[in-house]
């Protein structure tokens, strides 16, 4: 049978306060200096319910939302993955707004125009037409998939099949 850390008194009010306020188990075992296993389990003792599927905040989700949050920012006040705030939203019908417009252009210009012209990412918004931070994560994320497309090629080379 696995034992809880013995954890100071006051330190478990401090924990049952923090939950009860909303923080997230992780940033309350980050407070306390406890880990986050060890302090949900102490909150658990103390009365504080986890979050299910039907104690949803939906309607600060759907408020944060309509006011201009990503799903990222609004997981993070909650304390939950932005895959729960995505789903909630899909299962309660909270409209989603469209992903900004993706640059006209090959990710490789980018690259030759950063690299080669030296060109800044507000530069390249104006020649897009695009906002920079669009242009920077288009980049960036293509970049990233490249990047990873290689060093899994590199591991296919080095395991050869044997004859």
């Amino acid at each position: 049978m696995n034992r809880l850390p013995e954890m100071p008194d006051e330190i478990k009010r401090k924990v049952c306060d923090l939950a009860r306020q909303g923080l997230p188990y992780r940033e309350i075992a980050e407070i306390v200096g406890y880990r986050e296993e060890t302090v949900c389990k102490w909150a658990l003792r103390g009365g504080i319910r986890r979050q299910t599927k039907g104690s949803r905040p939906v309607a600060k989700i759907r408020e944060m939302y309509e006011s201009g949050k990503t799903t990222a920012e609004i997981a993070k006040a909650i304390g939950c993955s932005p895959n729960t705030v995505a789903n909630t939203m899909r299962l309660y019908g909270i409209p989603v707004r469209k992903v900004g417009p993706r640059p006209k252009c090959d990710p490789m210009q980018i690259d030759f125009a950063r690299t080669v012209r030296k060109m800044t990412w507000a530069e390249l918004g104006r020649l897009l037409k695009m906002d920079q931070s669009s242009v920077r994560r288009f980049y960036e994320r293509w970049l990233l998939r490249r990047l990873k497309s290689r060093a899994k090629d590199a591991g296919n080379l080095k395991r050869r099949p044997k004859s």
